[in-house]
């Protein structure tokens, strides 16, 4: 059986990719989200802590791709670097962490800001809509 989510009038299946599992075969609720936000932002310790804040800390210099810079900016954020497995988005005079992806028919965008100990998750079930430059926005203040 296959699910299906509507899209602009139009069905679109759930991907299901098992050689790219983390790229759209991975199910989370807001609740999951929020726990792993104050996790990442240090609200709760957790086993996991050392690692995520190893993740935070730890900075990675791949070359951006200009296609990836162009995008980013397309959607009304600028990216300026990468930690593991977080996006570095440069705000004012603080560093943003966050991470956004997509798939047919749903989009989702996480951020935290560090200095201030605020975060936002943004979960969406429409195409590849950009949320990005909504989720910099709440995190203004």
């Amino acid at each position: 059986m296959v699910n299906l989510v509507e899209i602009r009038n139009k069905k679109a299946d759930y991907w299901t990719k098992p050689a790219i599992e983390s790229a759209g075969s991975l199910y989370s609720t807001v609740s999951d989200m929020l726990k792993f936000l104050k996790a990442n932002l240090g609200l709760s310790k957790t086993k996991l802590s050392p690692a995520l804040e190893y993740c935070h800390s730890t900075k990675v210099e791949p070359k951006i791709p200009l296609s990836m810079k162009f995008s980013t900016r397309l959607l009304g954020v600028r990216l300026s670097k990468f930690r593991l497995g977080w996006f570095v988005y440069p705000k004012e005079n603080t560093e943003i962490i966050g991470h956004a992806g997509g798939t047919e028919g749903f989009t989702s965008f996480m951020a935290i800001n560090p200095e201030n100990k605020s975060g936002v998750v943004i979960l969406t079930n429409r195409a590849l809509r950009p949320v990005d430059k909504l989720g910099m926005e709440l995190l203004k203040n």
